[in-house]
């Protein structure tokens, strides 16, 4: 029975095989040659459209280890992707609550970071990615510095001192570094100057042509200016007082002799002032009161140096002002946040292209010391040809839900781009 049923199914095979195979039409083959046929070619991939990559970075500057907080930056969209900590090589401290300016800068493919908890800063080379990798700690050769200021091949550190302390007072003074192509910074001999440790500066920056240093002097309620020549060295100390409390400042080439300063004046009336520092004198050109912004800590410049925002901690808003060509300054507008909820609005930068303003938000708004606070955000604003609502139209908020930073004191913002 076995051999009949192998048999059947083998003529089924063969059978089945037959019924398959199409045999040519031999009428077709000889009176009609084969044509031969162009294939279709195959579309090329759409390629993927190159954004060149900036970066945005702020300082998590807690008790102990400090880190870089970085973020890579769509130039094209603004938004941003955070990347991760990048350690310093040195230690921040809460003392200082985020209250300086400048306390990370961009220059070029370089980043500089100070380390108030370690009498340093360090220097990163800033990847094509966004990435920071570390280069160096240097002595700031000073004691707590918390704010740089870069102009060309110059290097400045404010050391900010310590008032009171169980070996006495430590006083505040201006370090001057020189740059190399490596981007690390060797100190300048006779590049100092020294303040008195009362005056407690939080905020250090050049004039737009690089002749004159701005030290904003919160504790001594005034501003400074120091004429630094080609080799770095410091002289013709002028001061101005300006009320309570001035905090951050900014400058703008388009008017090289012109600086900006966020006056707090606590508990009074605010204010933001502009000051010329060409002749002597050192004086104010304007300032113009802003009781409605109770605390402006921080301020940045426009590209095109016509417009000037102030960064108000406790109201969480930014201000927006003009700046003539006498470097006048006029209240415009402000941005106000919806809801008004959520941590205090400290430093801000503007992108190299004018078109994107970044902010820095952390703390607790009602100005309580005591951790743990809300975890911090990065906002990213597009900056509008209208002067309505500050300017600016929030286009993204980015909250770093890492725990330790709420324990930190989060400090500083600077933008790259590639």
């Amino acid at each position: 029975m076995s051999l009949l049923l192998n048999f059947a199914l083998t003529l089924a095979l063969v059978f089945s095989a037959a019924a398959c195979k199409k045999e040519p039409d031999s009428k077709q083959s000889k009176s009609q040659p084969a044509v031969a046929t162009t294939p279709t070619p195959t579309p090329a991939p759409t390629p993927t459209p190159f954004v060149p990559t900036g970066a945005a970075f702020f300082l998590s500057n807690p008790d102990g280890p400090n880190t870089v907080e970085a973020f890579s930056r769509n130039t094209s969209t603004g938004l941003l992707a955070y990347l991760g900590s990048f350690p310093t090589g040195g230690n921040g401290t809460t003392v200082i609550q985020g209250s300086q300016a400048h306390a990370v800068v961009v220059n070029g493919d370089f980043l500089y970071a100070v380390n108030s908890g370690s009498d340093s800063f360090s220097t990163f080379r800033i990847g094509s990615d966004g990435r920071p990798v570390w280069l160096a700690t240097t002595p700031s050769n000073g004691v707590r510095p918390v704010s740089i200021a870069i102009h060309g091949r110059l290097l400045f550190v404010l050391n900010q001192g310590i008032p009171t302390d169980d070996g006495g007072p430590i006083n505040a003074f201006v370090k001057g570094f020189v740059l190399g192509s490596d981007g690390l910074a060797s100190p300048i001999p006779d590049a100092t100057f020294e303040f008195d440790s009362e005056d407690m500066p939080s905020d250090v920056f050049f004039t737009g042509n690089g002749e004159v240093l701005a030290v904003l002097k919160s504790g001594a309620n005034a501003i400074s200016t120091l004429r630094v020549a080609s080799d770095g060295e410091l002289s013709d100390n002028e001061s101005i007082l300006v009320g309570s409390q001035p905090v951050g400042g900014a400058a703008t080439s388009r008017l090289p002799w012109t600086g900006f300063a966020a006056v707090v004046e606590d508990p009074g009336d605010a204010s933001v002032v502009s000051f010329f520092a060409k002749e002597t004198p050192l004086r104010i050109v304007s300032q113009i009161l802003a009781p409605a912004d109770i605390d402006p800590c921080w301020a940045v410049t426009g590209v095109s140096g016509e417009r000037l925002w102030t960064s108000n901690f406790k109201p969480r808003s930014l201000s927006l002002y003009s700046v003539n060509a006498e470097s006048e300054l006029a209240f415009l507008s402000r941005w106000e946040p919806t809801p008004d909820t959520g941590p205090g609005s400290l430093d801000v930068d503007v992108s190299a292209d004018g078109r994107f303003l970044y902010r820095l938000r952390a703390f607790n708004s009602d100005g309580s010391p005591t951790p743990p606070h809300p975890f911090p955000v990065v906002e990213v604003f597009r900056i509008e040809s209208s002067t309505e609502n500050g300017g600016l139209t929030l286009i993204q908020s980015v909250p770093i839900e890492i725990n330790s930073l709420r324990f930190a004191s989060p400090t500083g913002m600077a933008v790259a781009s590639p």
